[in-house]
Order: C-alpha cells, then structure tokens, then sequence
C-alpha cells in the first residue's frame, strides 16, 4: 500500500495494515494534528459531560453512604453484650377469646427461677419490670425520672453495663438499693460520687428511702432496653407477693442467657411439658405456647409482637429491605447516567479510537483505557459523595429519629465499603462503553461508518436504560404519595372521640392522684375548660388485657377485654358516642362498684342482642351488670384491631387526668391549669400534652419512613434528570446542522422544541405505565398492615406521572429553548 506524503518505506507492522511511522510520514501526520487540535477543542465540551458524571455519582453514592449508615446502625442493636448471641427473651402465644391469637413478650413473675430450674441448659436469668416515671426527691429538689426499672441482681450477668461507681456484684443486692445513670446522678449530685447517699423515691408501688449504691453510664441508644435508674426487684415482694408468685399474671420482661453449645430450637421442644407443669388451669393460658427470642432479633423482628416490656425506638426488617433496595436504585440510576452519557458521546470518540487502534492500540488496552476514566471519575465522585453525605446527615437524623454520624467507627467500617464501591460503581458504569467503543473497527470508525444514531444499537441500549432508571424513580414518588395519604388519613379519620383541644396530665403517686377531684373541681372554675376527667390510660384505655366471665354460665363463656379505668365524666369529656344504655352517674351509688360500660366489638364478640342488664363475674363480690355500650373507639394503632373494653370506675387506678379545653385564649388557659397544679401539688412537676400530638407521636416510624421516601425519591429523580440533561444536551449536538434546516425550512422555536423533548417525554411515559403496577403491588402490601386504610388511589399515581413529566420537561426544555433559539447560519457550519 503506497501512502502519499511518506519519506520512506513504513517502519513498523501494526494492527492490520502496514503503517508507516508518523513522525516520517507528513501526510498522516497532518492528519492526526487536525484530529489532535478537534479533539482538544472537544475534551472542553467533556468538561460538562464530566461535571453532570461526577454530581450524579457523588448524589448516588451519598445516598447510598447515608442508607449504608441506617442500616448498620439498625442491625447494630444490642449486640454491643458480650453474650449477645447467647440471650434470649420468652415469648408468650395467647389464644384467649375475644383477641386473636396474639404474641406477648409480657411474662409472669416466676417464669424466670421456674426456667432455670427445670433446665440444665440455662446459664442465668434475669427479670426487668419496667416502672415509668419515678418521682425522685432530695430536699427542695424534685423530679421524675424516665424509664425506671426494678431488675434482679443477675441482670449485670447478661447485660453490659459500664459502671463509673460501684460494683455491679453487690450494687442491687439490698432491697432499697437504687443505681443511678451519669445524667441522673450529675443532677442530684453535681461533682460528686453520691455512693452511700440516699433519695426518696415513690414508685407506682410505694415511696421509700433507698440508698444509691452504683453509678452508671447513660445506656447505649442502640438498644431495645431503656433505663436510667434501676432498683431491686425483690422489694415487691412484700407487700406483692401474690402478684410476684402469680402465673397468671404478665407485667415483667424474662431474659435467659444459654450455656455454650445449647441451641434455643432445642429447649422449645421441651417448653410444652414445662408449661403443663407450671400453669393453672385458667380460661385465659389455655392453649398457651412459648418460645425464645434471640436478644439480637428484637429491635428488627418485633412487628408480630403484641405486647412488650420494652422495644426502644423499635424498627422493623421490611424497612432495612426497603431501603437497602432504596440505596441500590440510587446508585443503580447514577450508574445508568453514566452509561447513558458514555455511549452517547462514543460517537465523539470513535475517531480517536480509530486513530489509537491505527497506532497499534490493542482492544485490552482500550478496555483497560476507559474502564481507568471511569473508575477515576468514580473515585472523585466519592469524595464529594463524603462531604456531601456529612451535610445531609442531620436531616437524616431528623426524618429518622435516629442518631447516625460518620465517626470514626462507621468510617472503619466505610471505607473499605466504599473502596469496592468506587471500583465496582466505575467498572459497571463503564464497562459496556468501554468494550462499546473498543470494538469499533478502524476503517469504519475513521470513515464515520458505524451506526450509533437513534436506531442504533447503543441508542437503544440508552432508552431502555432511561425507562430504568425513571420506571424507579416515578415507583419511590408513588410509594412516597401513598405513605403520605395514608397519614393524612389517619391525622383526620373519626377515631370514635374528639382529640382536639384535648389535653392529658400524667397523675404518678398516691398525692397526684389523691388530689384528682380537688384539680376537677377549681378547674371546672374557669369558663375556658369544658370539662375534666380521669382515667387509667393516655386514650381512655389501659394497656391491661384480663378475662371477664359472663354471670351464669358456669364459668364457660368468658371473653379477654382491654381494661379501662374511668370516672363518671370521662365518655362526655373525650366525646364518645353511646349507642345503648346510659353513662355512669352519680346519682347510682352501685355505678362506683358494681357498674359497667363495654364497646360494640365486645357485644358482638359474645353474641349479645340485647346487652344492658347482662352480668360480668367478679370474684368475691357482686356481679358488675352492663349499664351502656359505646361506639367502638380508636384507642391504638390502626395497625391494630380494636379489642373487646371492659370500662368501670376505679379511683385507684387513675393514671391521667383529661382536660378538654376551648380553643380560644388557650395560652391564658395552659397558665391557669399550671397555676392550679402547682397551687395544690408544690413541689410535684407539672407535664401535659395534646392528644393529637399523641397520636401524631404514635405513627412516628410511618411519617418518617414517609419523609425517608420523600427525600430518597428526590434523590432518585434528580439524578435521573441530571442524566436527562446531559442527554438533550448531546442530542441537540449531534443534531445541530438538521435543526438549522429545519429553521431554514420555515420550523418554529416551538417545533424545535418538541422535536428534541417528545423522546424523553415518551420514555418517561413508558417508565410510568412501568412503575404504576410495581408501587402499586408493593404499596398494597404495605397498606394491609393498617386495619384501616385509604386504598391506592388513582390520583396518587396520575400526579406522580404529572410530576415526572413536569421535571423531565424542565430538565430537557433549558438545552432544547437554547438550540431552537441560535441562529440557523452559525449551526449550519457547526462540526
């Protein structure tokens, strides 16, 4: 083959021809300058292709950062023990009448010395009995302290505790023993180790003198345990100790630690004969199961759980699912702009992997070549990604409720993380560009032969990977839509009572509570307040379950009802609706003992037609006889079904104190209420809340799921319109000289535009009628966990596709106005 402009024969044999070398071959070489000088002048184009590369990677992997971080913080629960993997909580299987059959992490008393007596197996149990707030007194100073517990000895056996004062052998051994947390200890004892001193402590059991003998750290938060005081549980059992001895009885925790080598599967098998041995013959146990609960399960496999002792700030393994899939897409979507926008600009490059082929360049080394730039741009992309992720942390932390931070532990674990990250994101963004664009014959490539147009097959590749990636973020603004309607449903469905301008104060010890009808009656003063009542649940309704027997049936119709303890004024102050019989009144001095009102669910679950004058069983004293049956009322969770209510008058069970107010001068009101409290109760705190807080507090992990939604769907969508942009932005390039034609030929601004939008608009299309069914099945899943729920509606997923196509036309029209708008002379002698 003879070359024009060479000096002498070729110097070398390279790739399939017979080149000369370039230095001594004018001809090509003046070609290769010209092809060197228009590539220069392109890699500044690059710059933006770079720039929208980098912000989307650094976007997916920061969110990928921050979910990695939710996870490992979620899975991380209680295994800080040392014996973690060895301790194990019972778990009850209830299968009364009038509930279903339901699981109950609540167990009696003596189960604990019963287990480890009966089974070899068992290394050491322990019992909490979770206390509430304790009023805690030292002279003139008083407060009440949170989560209080009373625990066995042993409970340093299984637990890690840190211990700044005291030894965890001996620190519970008196009865009237009492261990304080740092931040309780600082407050009655700034400065000071309090060992030896005493406080007043009056507990829902009692008020006594206890010694301080142990100071401890504040608990970890990453635990289903919470506690900042803990005294010993045996002081119960004096003046208890039916209770105490009571298996029919569910109000403590139980927790075993195994002995090496003992599988938990196994010691269940033996727990049916244990339970016959154990339990009386009662209405309620019969049938009842148990089983064993890994320590390190609790925090993320508790969904099933009826009842608990305690669950802390507990999470559920759907959401980990969830959002695990959630940081996959993300990046997924980054990793797809990559992709896009390097096959899109291919054809850019094509001559320059003509001409490096021509010079010898083998196609591993091209490969090799491309998969370095992505990599590189990778590993850019995530130090921004760090910096990006350290911002958004405290919004995270706010949505989440939890308390993440990018320490030096997480980074530990991180970096490597990240690392694989980096080099797995770089060569899955670039690996089909790379062997794309290595594959390109020379001869064709440097003829501008090979076909990557709109039916190309990389143009093919980049639209299914556009319908990807907007099919995922269109399916996260559905599921955020959905969450938030079914919220919004809740904040305004008919619960059964009145919530708002509903206020609640907690009544702790025999003096709060011995002054109830003295707070009812100076409030009842003040034109602002309605009315008041008391009751021994936050909603009208405690959390006890007990079994109430019909009078007369020989003790064989009986029912498990959740018991409310109420005075006379309570239905009228939450403004419940009675639908037969009549309220309690004063003017019946049997309502006060022998008087009972009970809801719809228990009418229809025993049958009942005509349920006024029907009797109730009660153990050494007069059958309580049905005066009134209210509507069904929503006391818990919709997640949860309403249960059978017992409702009689208790004045010694009286927990809080209902106040429904006006809603007008509610400041000047909030100060009377608090004047009066502190009028009648000096030196006892003051605390009140609004039962819609409450119940706004309740769906907590749903509205933040909802918020992580919200703001992870944002991610999603704007990454995939960053990719959007850089994919108009090249279209328009590549179709520079035909939109000059087009104007020349009589086409409008408006033409142009919808000639390079109604691609990505029909793309966008497709991924819609894509996701619409995939949210929806999921969604669907979702919502059966609510009793009650709003359904999937159709607006829902008709405005998730107007915004998608809103942004995907706010992402393509800037670079579409701006082509339609140059001037046809200047785009005809574009190259």
């Amino acid at each position: 083959m003879i070359y024009p402009g060479c000096a002498h024969p070729p110097g070398g044999v390279r790739a399939i021809v017979v080149f000369p070398t370039i230095q001594n071959c004018t001809g090509i070489q003046h070609v290769f300058k010209l092809f060197q000088n228009r590539y220069s002048q392109f890699a500044k184009k690059f710059k933006v292709y770079s720039l929208i590369n980098i912000i989307g990677l650094a976007i997916g992997i920061a969110g990928f950062i921050l979910i990695t971080i939710f996870i490992k913080t979620e899975l991380a629960f209680d295994t800080f023990h040392p014996n973690a993997e060895r301790i194990y909580r019972p778990v009850e299987i209830q299968k009364p009448r009038g509930v279903d059959i339901q699981h109950v992490a609540v167990t009696m008393a003596p189960l604990a010395e019963a287990l480890k007596s009966d089974f070899p197996e068992i290394e050491q149990v322990t019992r909490v009995m979770r206390s509430g707030n304790v009023f805690v007194r030292k002279g003139e100073m008083a407060f009440y302290e949170d989560n209080s517990a009373c625990t066995d000895p042993s409970f340093f056996d299984l637990f890690k505790v840190e211990f700044i004062h005291g030894n965890p052998e001996t620190a519970l051994n008196g009865p009237h023993d009492v261990i304080l947390n740092r931040e309780i200890a600082e407050k009655f004892f700034p400065n000071q180790n309090p060992l030896g001193e005493t406080l007043e402590l009056e507990f829902w059991f009692g008020k006594n003198e206890y010694k301080v003998t142990g100071v401890i750290e504040n608990y970890p938060e990453n635990s289903h345990l919470v506690f900042s005081l803990l005294a010993n549980i045996d002081q119960l059992d004096a003046e208890y100790s039916d209770m105490m001895n009571n298996w029919d009885s569910n109000f403590l925790a139980t927790y075993v630690l195994l002995k090496e080598g003992t599988y938990a599967a196994q010691l269940e098998e033996k727990f049916p004969a244990f339970l016959d041995r154990h339990l009386n013959e009662s209405s309620w146990n019969t049938g009842l199961e148990m089983y064993l609960q890994p320590l390190t399960e609790i925090h993320l496999f508790s969904d099933h759980i009826r009842f608990q002792t305690y669950n802390n700030n507990q999470g559920s393994i759907d959401y980990i699912y969830i959002f695990a899939a959630i940081a996959l897409f993300i990046l997924l979507i980054a990793c797809i702009n990559f992709m896009n926008l390097s096959t899109a600009r291919s054809v850019k490059r094509a001559r320059e992997v003509g001409i490096r082929k021509v010079m010898g360049s083998q196609r591993k080394e091209l490969i090799a070549q491309f998969l370095g730039e992505s990599i590189i741009i990778s590993f850019i992309a995530l130090i921004l990604a760090v910096g990006l992720a350290q911002t958004a942390i405290p919004f995270v932390n706010e949505v989440s409720g939890r308390d993440l931070v990018l320490g030096e532990q997480n980074y530990a674990f991180l970096i490597p993380v990240l690392i694989g990250v980096a080099i797995l994101t770089g060569i899955f963004a670039g690996i089909y560009p790379a062997f794309f664009l290595s594959a390109f014959r020379p001869i064709e490539t440097l003829k501008a032969q090979f076909n990557i147009g709109p039916k190309g097959r990389s143009a093919q590749m980049r639209k299914l990977l556009v319908v990807t990636q907007f099919t995922i973020a269109i399916a996260l603004i559905i599921c955020t839509g959905i969450v938030i309607n079914q919220m919004d449903y809740i904040r305004n469905k008919n619960l059964g009572f009145n919530r708002e301008q509903l206020m609640y104060l907690p009544i702790r010890g025999e003096e709060e509570s011995n002054s109830i009808e003295q707070l009812k009656s100076t409030l009842a003063e003040n034109p602002q307040i309605i009315s008041a009542a008391a009751s021994s649940g936050q909603t009208g309704v405690s959390g006890n379950q007990s079994t109430r027997t019909v009078a007369g049936t020989n003790g064989e119709v009986s029912l498990m009802m959740r018991i409310s303890y109420v005075d006379f004024d309570l239905i009228n102050t939450m403004e419940m609706e009675l639908v037969d019989g009549r309220n309690f009144s004063r003017e019946f001095a049997t309502d006060t003992s022998q008087a009972v009102i009970i809801n719809e669910t228990a009418v229809r679950e025993l049958g009942w037609e005509n349920p006024i004058g029907m009797q109730f069983e009660r153990e050494d004293a007069q059958p309580m006889t049905v005066i009134g049956v209210v509507k069904d009322f929503q006391y818990n969770k919709m997640t949860r079904k309403i249960e059978p209510l017992f409702m009689n008058i208790d004045p010694e069970r009286y927990n809080y104190l209902m106040i429904r107010v006006r809603p007008e001068n509610i400041t000047q009101t909030l100060d009377f209420i608090e004047q009066t409290w502190t009028n009648l109760l000096p030196g006892h705190p003051y605390e009140y809340g609004f039962m819609d807080e409450y119940f706004e507090r309740m769906y907590r992990a749903e509205q933040n799921m909802g918020r992580l939604f919200g703001g992870f769907s944002t991610l999603a969508i704007l990454v995939a319109c960053l990719g959007l942009v850089g994919l108009v932005t090249f279209t328009a390039e590549q179709r520079t000289k035909e939109i000059g034609i087009r104007k020349i030929l009589g086409a409008t601004v408006p033409n142009v535009i919808w000639l390079l939008s109604k691609e990505f608009l029909l793309l966008v299309t497709i991924a819609l009628a894509v996701s619409a069914p995939i949210a929806g099945w999921l969604m669907r899943r979702w919502l059966e966990n609510f009793v009650e729920h709003a359904g999937l509606n159709g607006w829902i997923f008709l405005l998730a596709g107007v915004i998608a196509l809103a942004i995907a036309l706010l992402s393509v029209s800037f670079q579409a106005i701006r082509t339609a708008l140059a001037n046809p002379v200047k785009t005809l002698r574009y190259e």
